[in-house]
């Protein structure tokens, strides 16, 4: 497992809502937290799973494994608990369009 303290993948707290547990590494790959290995191979790569997860990511304020996963990313009844080597934040292309420099994205 990772450094997260005790939890169980896809556990239910309370009726229909499950928990997951993710971790970001210094390269901004996304695996799950208990993950054994931990490479490009066993990364999540799934474009639009990695918008929505990114795009919903906020700090953990939920009351449960704050310390342990201190951002949350929360996608209807499940709640995905995130953990990082360094930050959350993955830029993954630039936006050229419009006047100014080029923007980052995510």
């Amino acid at each position: 497992g990772g450094g997260g303290g005790s939890y169980t993948q896809g556990q239910a707290p309370e009726p229909r809502t499950r928990e997951y547990f993710y971790y970001v590494d210094h390269q901004g790959q996304l695996f799950l937290d208990d993950s054994k290995m931990k490479n490009f191979i066993t990364c999540f790569k799934d474009p639009q799973f990695l918008v929505t997860f990114f795009s919903r990511l906020r700090p953990n304020r939920s009351g449960r494994y704050e310390t342990s996963f201190p951002f949350l990313s929360p996608c209807g009844r499940e709640r995905n608990f995130l953990r990082c080597e360094d930050r959350p934040v993955v830029f993954t292309h630039l936006l050229a369009s419009g006047p100014g420099p080029p923007r980052l994205s995510y």
